[in-house]
């Protein structure tokens, strides 16, 4: 019998699914009403759930045989079921659930990056110590809820129109904003680097694009909210430190959480500044949106693949190989208690 891939119907469900298809496997889109319609527009879903709210997919898993069956996450599922619900979910799953433990807090993550010595912009943990400018994030992970200060006057008066409870104020590195995508393989024990691309963000994009002198009488706040993403080429000079940067955080992570620590798809934000240097800004343990631009492969992913591989297609590629290898058990984690 075929095995059914299943993943939540948002964020990266069209890759996914369809690389699951190209892999010679069924696939199974579980997503809400609204979007039903959405997804039953392509031939490649072999079917459509329809759930009430997301955090419906552990009892819907619950009735999937789980010799048959295989959830592939995105980044996604972090935010819509926590930690905790990927740790319950009561099917084989792609990759590590210790790892979205460790991304969920931002604090865990900051340790990860440093333990795995890349360089990191500085955090101020009180309004005094601000002596630059700054990104204030909200917390839970990578979110359009920023806001820019260039000093600490402009973020008292921006803080007070600030929603989240919960905040870090980071440092504001210049440079040009980028994601890095990889994948860790179980099976070769490689690290692959498979795309990189950088979000196209409203309003402060289109604000660049206006010369400083006119950008003074419009009194307009910058934000951070993502629209799109564009794809970028890297410089092959420095494609050396993209590949220590992905192997660093692999092998610390099998310190945090051993045995195994991260596998599977992960993405890297960082910024690149004028002297070529990276600073890491957010860690992924899934698949994200940013991927989706490269369905038919991206010019990295054609360096490793004769074929057109996207992030998806990857992850389905792993779990048939390890399949046809007799060892599955290697490229999923399974949830805790009689069942794992």
């Amino acid at each position: 019998m075929k095995r059914t891939v299943v993943t939540l119907g948002i964020n990266s469900a069209l890759q996914i699914l369809r690389g699951a298809h190209d892999e010679g496997m069924q696939t199974l889109c579980v997503c809400l009403s609204r979007h039903s319609e959405l997804y039953r527009r392509y031939a490649f879903i072999d079917r459509v759930e329809v759930v009430a709210d997301y955090t419906e997919l552990p009892a819907l898993c619950a009735r999937l045989d789980p010799a048959t069956t295989c959830v592939v996450p995105h980044s996604s599922f972090l935010s819509r079921l926590g930690s905790v619900g990927i740790a319950a979910l009561p099917a084989p799953y792609f990759g590590s659930r210790e790892a979205a433990v460790w991304q969920e807090a931002r604090e865990r993550q900051r340790q990860w990056m440093a333990q795995a010595r890349l360089n990191l912009p500085r955090v101020f943990r009180h309004i005094d110590e601000i002596d630059a400018p700054v990104v204030v994030k909200a917390g839970g992970g990578m979110r359009g809820d920023n806001f820019f200060a260039r000093n600490q006057r402009e973020f008292e008066r921006r803080l007070r129109d600030f929603r989240a409870q919960q905040y870090v104020i980071q440092e504001y590195i210049i440079g040009v904003p980028i994601m890095l995508h990889y994948f860790a393989s179980p099976l070769s024990g490689q690290i692959e680097f498979l795309a990189a691309d950088r979000r196209y963000e409203t309003n402060v994009d289109s604000l660049g694009r206006i010369p400083t002198e006119n950008q003074a009488g419009l009194q307009i706040e910058p934000t951070f909210v993502r629209v799109g993403n564009l794809p970028v080429a890297i410089r092959e000079s420095l494609l050396s430190e993209v590949y220590r940067m992905g192997e660093a955080l692999v092998a610390v992570s099998r310190d945090l959480f051993p045995p195994r620590g991260l596998f599977g798809p992960f993405s890297l934000e960082a910024i690149i500044t004028p002297s070529q240097q990276f600073y890491a800004l957010e860690l992924s343990t899934a698949i994200v949106g940013g991927t989706n631009l490269f369905i038919n492969g991206s010019p990295y992913s054609a360096l490793f693949f004769d074929e057109p591989m996207s992030m998806g297609r990857r992850c389905s590629r792993e779990i048939r190989l390890a399949e046809e290898a007799g060892r599955l058990e290697q490229v999923v984690s399974l949830p805790a208690g009689p069942r794992g």
